[in-house]
């Protein structure tokens, strides 16, 4: 098997996909460095297995297309691949869609995903996402806006004193 061609690694893996789907991912990570990954990924695709199409995604480093399968297929999502995945994007747009999909799949980890997204992203352009989103995406933005308040942005300001204001929190009014 050492000397075996790429393609037969290749083929194993997309009869996999077709035959054995339980097989897949180990097949994917013991001979990644073997296999022709865009033919595995469009059959696991095919195949609607997605966990080891962002497997295969995340190893050969096209991260934009691993969150991407992630936010459209939802078999696919792991929080921890997620945040790995999301600060390495190479289009930003991505970051922005990825908030808005934690905003309205996953709103109990939004703030964890802002902590990994917080040096990458324009804070006033996420404000403005979750005043979009409703009222509700401000009070689950609340400890992200704190977090990114020493920044003195407008934007961020401005939604933080609405909240304090509509909670009648002084005491954080007055800092």
């Amino acid at each position: 098997l050492e000397d075996a061609h790429i393609g037969i690694f290749t083929e194993l893996g997309i009869l996999y996909t077709k035959h054995v789907p339980e097989k897949v991912m180990d097949h994917c990570k013991v001979f990644f460095s073997k296999l022709n990954v865009s033919k595995v990924v469009r059959a696991c695709e095919r195949a609607r297995l997605y966990p080891p199409a962002v497997y295969l995604y995340m190893q050969d480093k096209q991260f934009d297309s691993a969150v991407k399968v992630m936010m459209d297929r939802t078999p696919a999502y792991n929080h921890d691949i997620f945040l790995e995945a999301i600060v390495k994007v190479r289009n930003a747009e991505i970051m922005y869609k990825a908030v808005q999909f934690y905003l309205n799949m996953h709103p109990m980890e939004f703030t964890k995903l802002m902590e990994v997204m917080e040096p990458h992203v324009d804070h006033s352009r996420v404000v403005n996402q979750l005043r979009r989103t409703g009222d509700w995406a401000l009070q689950v933005g609340q400890p992200y806006m704190k977090n990114v308040q020493a920044a003195d942005l407008t934007a961020v300001n401005e939604a933080l004193n609405e909240l304090y204001i509509e909670d009648e929190d002084y005491e954080s009014l007055r800092k």
